[in-house]
């Protein structure tokens, strides 16, 4: 008797037209994998993660048990439910080796079945053979996260867009692990720093904060989740995080380490010199694509403001002088979306540009 887990009136319909396929009826066992915007991402993650590229070839497979695909590099595991309709054997795992995957999706397969040897295309009947990966070699220490005991974590929303808009912050040197990921704290705020910069979401509590790995970046872009369909549970106590959703769930391995006490770096002096970033904004970012990323010398802060020789509309105060990194002063102005900014009189005192529950700060390149 076949068996199969039937989620909405779709998917019934759908899996109805399949069974009278002569090809399904010839496979002993068989698994259908659903051909949506999902199956997109599946490809996109795989490659997010790295696992196309990686040492140890097991990790190249995705994990099939019942209707749930996991996929993992050590350090992150994504879980999908409901791309699976399993025909037959419902208990049965099977690994799918997602570089024949990404073959078929290039080749457009677009109903397509697999066995644990073959993936199929049931429109043409076009077979392609795929190594047979073996189930004791996956990670035993991986959790199922879609089940992972949440007893304890503290439960807010969480947002691609957020991610982004902080994760622009994060160090990208691995040697400095402790501020190499994204900071999530118990009330939900998110932080992050690479030593010249700070990116803030929401007010910041004194608590100590979980760090997420970077893959969290990568994955936000992929998946583009709304805060109202998305939630993260973090618990210091647990070497994991999770965020869940209509995206699947996603486990993160949380980064160990001590988060900076990023109160201190914060300005609590007033900054009372207020420069428009609306006609400040368009300025930089032509400069930007004229020039490119490449910016060794910064815009300075000094009469006027100028950058290489090219000088803006923009008088200053005697006494202002001040020299910013070019690309973060574009990045902050852009995820603030801040009509206004302040600059320091200090030049040892970072500059603020803050809107809503965004805040950015950067540190002036003439501080050593």
């Amino acid at each position: 008797m076949v068996q199969a887990r039937i989620k909405n009136k779709r998917l019934k319909i759908f899996l109805t037209l399949l069974l009278d396929c002569s090809l399904i009826r010839q496979l002993k066992k068989t698994n259908l994998l659903k051909k949506d915007k999902a199956m997109k991402d599946l490809i996109s993650i795989y490659k997010a993660l790295g696992l196309n590229s990686t040492v140890r070839p097991i990790l190249q497979y995705a994990k099939v048990t019942d209707d749930r695909i996991q996929m993992t590099n050590l350090e992150t595991t994504y879980e999908i439910e409901n791309m699976i309709i399993q025909l037959i054997g419902n208990d049965e795992t099977v690994m799918i080796h997602l570089p024949t995957l990404e073959k078929c999706h290039k080749l457009g397969f677009k109903k397509m079945t697999f066995t644990d040897q073959k993936l199929i295309d049931i429109e043409t009947g076009i077979s392609v053979d795929m190594p047979k990966g073996k189930l004791k070699d996956y990670p035993k220490d991986i959790p199922v996260f879609s089940d992972y005991d949440i007893t304890g974590f503290i439960k807010n929303e969480i947002s691609s867009e957020d991610i982004l808009k902080v994760g622009q912050a994060v160090a990208a040197e691995r040697s400095r692990f402790a501020i190499n990921g994204l900071a999530v704290y118990p009330n939900g705020s998110l932080a992050a720093t690479d030593g010249r910069r700070l990116h803030i979401k929401g007010k910041v509590s004194k608590d100590n904060p979980v760090i997420l790995p970077q893959s969290v970046i990568k994955l936000a872009k992929i998946l583009q989740f709304d805060a109202h369909d998305a939630i993260i549970e973090t618990n210091p106590e647990s070497q994991y995080a999770i965020i869940s959703g209509d995206l699947g769930v996603i486990g993160f391995k949380l980064i160990q380490g001590k988060y900076p006490e990023i109160h201190n770096i914060i300005p609590k002096k007033k900054q009372d010199l207020k420069m428009e970033a609306a006609k400040l904004l368009p300025i930089l970012k032509k400069i930007k694509k004229v020039h490119g990323k490449n910016d060794p010398n910064g815009v300075v802060f000094k009469k006027q403001i100028s950058w290489n020789g090219i000088n803006f509309p923009f008088k200053l105060p005697e006494g202002i002088n001040h020299i910013f990194d070019f690309t973060y002063l574009i990045e902050a102005l852009e995820v603030t979306k801040s009509k206004y900014f302040t600059v320091p009189e200090d030049n040892q005192i970072p500059i603020k540009i803050e809107n809503d529950c965004m805040i950015a700060i950067i540190t002036p390149i003439n501080i050593v």
